[in-house]
């Protein structure tokens, strides 16, 4: 919502809504007055669980025009995307043609980039996207190696490397990818630590 500054400020913040956090609801109760005090018309939302106050504007961005939050609230905000962060995303979440299409990390086996398209080989069959191969790495958790310019794959799908290839088990077949020269050490080492 747009601010017209040259409006008097009563008028600016006629249509306004607020969220106040803080720990202690009385502390957020004393600022809901003073903020009432200059300006009744302010519509005012209080939060004692800065997670409910976090849900709210994960369900709608723009409801809030301003939020007031106590410095350890805005910790835990920080603390709580933090560790969401650190946790291995379990869905791989594409929007193609309209559709919204949610495939679990761990039915993808690998992921290989076919001209302007992306294949993604999954337990149950294989589905096209035309979305970008690199975009597509950069969602997946730690568990996925890309072994070379155009091919991903899952090490808990690997079946054994050889020299130069990666062998897999896909729909009860074997399927053999080509390792880089470059990425063979790395591969190795996070593969051998990844099975420990």
């Amino acid at each position: 919502m747009g601010i017209d500054q040259d409006a008097p400020i009563k008028e600016r913040t006629k249509d306004m809504i607020i969220a106040i956090c803080d720990d202690c609801i009385d502390h957020a109760e004393d600022i809901k007055e003073k903020v009432l005090g200059y300006n009744a018309e302010i519509i005012i939302e209080l939060y004692d669980d800065v997670e409910k106050l976090f849900s709210k504007v994960i369900e709608d961005k723009k409801k809030y025009d301003v939020i007031f939050m106590n410095i350890e609230s805005l910790e835990k905000v920080i603390d709580s995307m933090h560790d969401n962060k650190e946790q291995p995303k379990e869905e791989l979440v594409l929007s193609f043609n309209n559709t919204v299409f949610r495939i679990k990390m761990n039915e993808i086996v690998y992921v290989k980039s076919e001209a302007h398209k992306t294949v993604i080989y999954m337990l149950d069959g294989i589905q096209s996207f035309y979305v970008s191969f690199k975009s597509i790495c950069s969602q997946m958790p730690d568990y996925f190696y890309c072994i070379n310019k155009g091919i991903l794959v899952n090490m808990n799908y690997v079946k054994r490397i050889e020299n130069s290839e990666v062998v897999m088990t896909y729909l009860e077949n074997e399927v053999r990818h080509p390792l880089a020269r470059d990425k063979r050490k790395d591969f190795r080492e996070r593969f051998f630590e990844y099975m420990e």
